[in-house]
């Protein structure tokens, strides 16, 4: 971890922002199977945790300035956008019935969509060797938050292979994608707030990290 991602790092762990729902703490025996464990959740992939969340509130919500002022990170009709500010206009766009302005919104969906899969993608691959006891985790987060239809949980069962599909195929609007992202960062900070163990091994991954580079 070299001295710049450790700093990201530090202020993904230490920063809890605009959260969309407050935590709740997971309990499931299927956390204390991969919690600290090298092959479960380590320290590197609570890292991977705590970036995923920042940057998912980001696209949400927007990220801070220098005047420390959300500021979204998308552009449409010459105006900077979040997810939600997207997900408030888009029916008022499509009663419109203004045929450009539709195409534009539906492809900047597309290319946000990618910038997720993207974001997301170090998290997925390190989470393959445990990924059924992560779907369990994904099943007690959404029933914790009373959201049992959550197409977190169909994101979360997607085959090896299949890492998008169902996001490209499935979530069609603003207010779709704006409501995953919810869930997706609800769900991430329950994971930061009950893996103990995971949680202790980056602090130590950070204190070696500024120890090597000082």
């Amino acid at each position: 971890m070299n001295k710049k991602l450790a700093t990201i790092a530090i202020t993904a762990l230490l920063s809890h922002g605009a959260a969309p729902s407050a935590h709740v703490r997971l309990d499931s025996p299927l956390l204390d199977f991969i919690d600290g464990k090298s092959y479960g959740i380590n320290g590197k992939v609570y890292g991977l945790i705590l970036q995923v969340r920042k940057n998912v509130r980001e696209m949400l919500l927007g990220k801070k300035n220098e005047d420390k002022k959300l500021v979204g990170l998308y552009t449409f009709e010459g105006k900077t956008e979040t997810i939600a500010s997207l997900a408030k206009k888009e029916q008022s766009i499509y009663n419109s019935g203004d045929p450009a302005k539709i195409e534009a919104l539906k492809k900047l969906l597309g290319e946000i969509k990618e910038d997720f899969l993207e974001i997301t993608k170090g998290y997925v691959e390190n989470i393959k060797p445990f990924k059924t006891q992560i779907y369990g985790l994904l099943q007690e987060s959404c029933k914790a938050h009373n959201k049992p239809n959550s197409f977190l949980l169909r994101w979360g069962e997607e085959l090896d292979g299949e890492a998008g599909r169902a996001l490209r195929e499935e979530v069609l609007t603003f207010k779709q994608f704006e409501q995953f992202c919810i869930d997706l960062a609800d769900y991430l900070e329950d994971m930061a707030y009950s893996a103990v163990k995971a949680k202790a091994l980056f602090i130590e991954l950070i204190k070696q990290s500024k120890e090597k580079n000082n």
